[in-house]
């Protein structure tokens, strides 16, 4: 079994890590390999169903995860191996819940999961010479100005936490988490501004934290000042604000010391760390197994933090308008453009922002077809020409020393088919209906509220194959839990999913692909969930959602005779908003012609209620199918 993940389970993996893709052709981001002695299989989900056909040769099958008729890999290993055959698996790159599940799923019928001596795709790759080498890049401090709070505040913090859950000693291994809980930054994974480490912290405040780091010797110098340490990485006796750093390789014995049976520590090892790291405490008694502590605590903005995500978001929105102000002007003087032009345009826009460290993914432009692949990636082989003839789906981000930022547009820079007007039009209802949306603070699930961006497309017998809203880290990943606002059926982490609370950052990203005619919509604002002010509430028990990233819709393509009155308003102020922060921001920059276009692209549409298909009780329906998705996932 093959996982497309690192070490520390992030989401995304180094080049040297990519093995799942080296030994299938396979880039997407989600997707299980396996390989018998007769078969070879990969699993994936809807967003990479197309990439997958045309990425995997035909030696593979494509097993197109959740569709009628196809087997989910427990279910196939069951079916074709015998009673005593072993599944192997590197242990390291497998969350220990996975494992968990895999050993009793298998177990069933006695087929045994267990780990590989040796990393066997490494090795394959390593014998052919091209496996891209290991990166250590430098790690540095991210400053107090953006991360609003100290590392020794948050060690404080996590130990109270640790107190109140009576666990002694805490072992973190999400990449992000370290990062966040030192305030370091570093560049071992593209678009992820982490580093590899561990890091163990106990709840006596005697014991310094410990972290551990690749090339430690190496980064050492760079970051002993901000951790208090020596230069051997020690701490001085008697200095409790310190951190010990330590080889990365260490992380064994440090986890192994926890079974002293005479001091028999209650150990918190998240059910997401790899099975490797957690299978070294000998009595399971002792594991705390439960979502880490600092899932929420990471999650949930301080205001810096909060104030940091806004402006970074400001910076980008007006990247956008600058592309796409040159893009439309140039297609009509009857320049050429591709989708390889657009990316590395954007791409070139965002790295030269005062503040930028690069992209927080790969940017997708998407033109005609291409833009159906809910993932896509420009190459060489599949570059479409951008022009009036298509649609271009356009998904990128930044990453910003006060921010991380993801917004998605889609154009259309000739004359739009009433289809895709209709298709960009049900994706913005969806995209205002869950702007709009109030409900109860910090209780509600996002798999709640996930309902009111599809109910649109549902109308219409339409819908798309990912989640509606992920969580977004400040200058960390650009995908965070513990919270998202997708379906269960789309969730594949329900067991750690956790409500929505006032600080938490998500996209607002509904969409349409379709193959057959050509074409895909993405509509993605950046959002912050906040307490709202209601006509019977608290000001404390209510939350909505506060846009942050400024870019205007495309007039050209909204039916606007499917608005409702109250869609039309908050399409207004949001426009509004665009004029006020993005055109201000434009104009002191000296950037005319994009605050022109900004300008010409936000004047507001007529108010008057018509008969819509959204109806003109669009808020006595949004809260019905609130009440009902909340029914739904209370029974």
């Amino acid at each position: 079994m093959i996982r497309r993940k690192v070490y520390a389970c992030n989401e995304y993996v180094a080049e040297s890590d990519k093995k799942r893709s080296f030994i299938s052709g396979f880039t997407g981001s989600a997707g299980t390999a396996l390989v018998t002695l007769e078969d070879q299989l990969l699993w994936t989900d809807g967003r990479y169903f197309l990439e997958a056909a045309d990425q995997l040769d035909c030696n593979w099958f494509l097993m197109k995860s959740g569709q009628p008729g196809v087997l989910t890999l427990t279910e196939w290993v069951l079916e074709n191996l015998q009673r005593g055959q072993k599944i192997g698996a590197n242990a390291k790159v497998i969350s220990t819940v996975s494992w968990k599940y895999y050993v009793d799923a298998f177990g069933q019928k006695g087929i045994e999961m267990v780990q590989t001596a040796e990393d066997l795709v490494g090795k394959v790759w390593d014998a052919t010479g091209e496996r891209p080498p290991q990166l250590d890049e430098p790690i540095y401090e991210h400053e107090m100005q953006f991360a609003g709070r100290s590392w020794e505040d948050k060690i404080k913090d996590l130990r109270e936490k640790m107190m109140d859950d009576n666990v002694d000693a805490v072992v973190v291994s999400a990449l992000d988490e370290v990062a966040w809980l030192f305030n370091l930054r570093g560049a071992d994974i593209a678009y992820n501004p982490v580093f590899f480490a561990y890091a163990i912290v106990e709840k006596s405040s005697s014991t310094n934290p410990k972290l551990y780091l690749r090339e430690h010797n190496a980064r050492l110098s760079a970051v002993k000042a901000h951790l208090n340490c020596g230069d051997d990485g020690q701490c001085p006796v008697g200095t409790p604000d310190c951190v010990n750093v330590l080889d990365y390789a260490a992380i064994e014995s440090g986890v192994q010391a926890f079974n002293d049976v005479q001091e028999n520590k209650t150990v918190w090892i998240s059910d997401s760390t790899n099975y490797y790291i957690s299978a070294l405490i000998t009595n399971k008694n002792q594991i705390k197994s439960s979502p880490s502590p600092l899932l929420l605590m990471k999650a949930v903005k301080n205001s810096v933090e909060r104030d940091g995500m806004r402006h970074a978001h400001i910076v980008d929105s007006a990247v956008i308008i600058q592309l796409i102000t040159r893009l439309e002007k140039e297609l009509n003087e009857g320049i050429e453009w591709t989708e390889i032009k657009v990316g590395e345009e954007i791409d070139k826009l965002r790295m030269e922002q005062v503040g930028n460290r690069g992209l927080s993914f790969n940017t997708i432009a998407g033109s005609g077809k291409n833009g159906a692949y809910i993932h896509y990636s420009a190459t060489e082989a599949t570059n479409n020409a951008v022009n009036k003839n298509n649609m271009l789906l356009l998904d990128s981000g930044g990453q910003y020393l006060n921010g991380t930022t993801d917004i998605t547009r889609t154009f259309h820079f000739g004359e739009p088919t009433d289809f895709q007007k209709l298709a960009y039009t049900l994706v913005l209802l969806g995209v205002i209906d869950l702007a709009m949306v109030k409900f109860p603070a910090n209780k509600t699930l996002g798999s709640s509220l996930d309902t009111l961006a599809r109910r649109p497309l549902w109308q219409y017998g339409l819908d798309y194959g990912h989640g509606t809203g992920h969580g977004i880290g400040m200058f960390l990943n650009v995908h965070e839990g513990p919270a998202r606002i997708a379906g269960r059926r789309a969730s594949s982490s329900v067991s750690n999913e956790r409500p929505v609370y006032d600080g938490m950052f998500f996209s607002d990203e509904p969409g349409y692909y379709d193959e057959k005619r050509g074409f895909g919509v993405r509509l993605e604002t950046i959002v912050m969930a906040k307490y709202m002010s209601t006509e019977y509430g608290q000001s404390d028990n209510t939350l909505g959602f506060e846009a942050i990233a400024f870019v205007p819709f495309e007039k050209k393509l909204i039916k606007l005779e499917l608005l409702s009155e109250s869609q039309r308003k908050w399409l207004n102020t949001y426009h509004r908003e665009c004029r006020e922060k993005t055109g201000v921001y434009l104009k002191n920059k000296g950037m005319q012609a994009e605050y022109d276009w900004l300008y010409s692209r936000t004047e507001p549409v007529p108010v008057a209620q018509q008969t819509l298909c959204s109806g003109g009780n669009s808020n006595f329906i949004t809260m019905l199918v609130l009440s009902i998705s909340a029914i739904i996932n209370y029974l």
